[in-house]
């Protein structure tokens, strides 16, 4: 089956309940869509304007996202909580220049189900990056990510296909899941990154 975002019903209920597809953002990504959208991709879109939303959910098979040049990311849960990127389906992929956490956020979540190729730079002064889902998440693209912080991998592989794919102030990998090196033959540096395992 297929994830969907949740929200807490605080009505009669007081449960938690599946995010309504009406719910869904599916408008343009050009810096209009309101900051807590939450998008939901089943086909190519392109971030024409720096943009930020509360999650992305990519659903489908060959999904790119892409970027104008210079173009940011933002993906926020609008306070001290984490922004989210969801991907079910394989072949997706995203190439924004750039994915920023917000300035409060203490955790960017990658859930990845199926394959996602993330091009993009990640950058971070605050929110730490963990990856979950069965799926591989694999970082590529010419540029080195920029955040300082913490990266998890708690479930799945992430594969580093990128010089400094993997930075910040260190890494812990699941015992259920695995980091997987790349370097299509010229080898792969993770700069002085601490790796723990649980």
């Amino acid at each position: 089956g297929t994830l969907d975002l949740a929200m807490v019903n605080t009505g009669a209920s007081n449960r938690i309940e599946a995010l309504p597809p009406a719910s869904y953002y599916t408008g343009p990504l050009d810096g209009t869509a309101p900051t807590t959208s939450n998008v939901l991709l089943t086909a190519g879109a392109n971030v024409t304007a720096n943009q930020t939303v509360n999650a992305v959910v990519i659903r489908g098979a060959g999904v790119a996202l892409t970027g104008n040049t210079g173009t940011i990311l933002t993906v926020t849960s609008g306070g001290a909580g984490a922004g989210m990127i969801v991907n079910q389906g394989t072949g997706n992929s995203i190439s924004v220049p750039t994915i920023a956490s917000g300035g409060a956020d203490v955790e960017e979540i990658l859930l990845v189900d199926g394959s996602l190729d993330v091009s993009s730079v990640l950058s971070s002064t605050t929110a730490a990056w963990t990856k979950g889902g069965t799926g591989d998440l694999r970082l590529s693209g010419a540029s080195a990510n920029t955040y300082t912080t913490a990266t998890y991998v708690s479930e799945g592989t992430l594969t580093a296909a990128k010089n400094s794919a993997i930075v910040g102030s260190g890494v812990t990998i699941s015992y259920t899941a695995a980091l997987r090196l790349d370097g299509a033959g010229s080898g792969i540096t993770i700069g002085n990154v601490p790796l723990a395992n649980l």
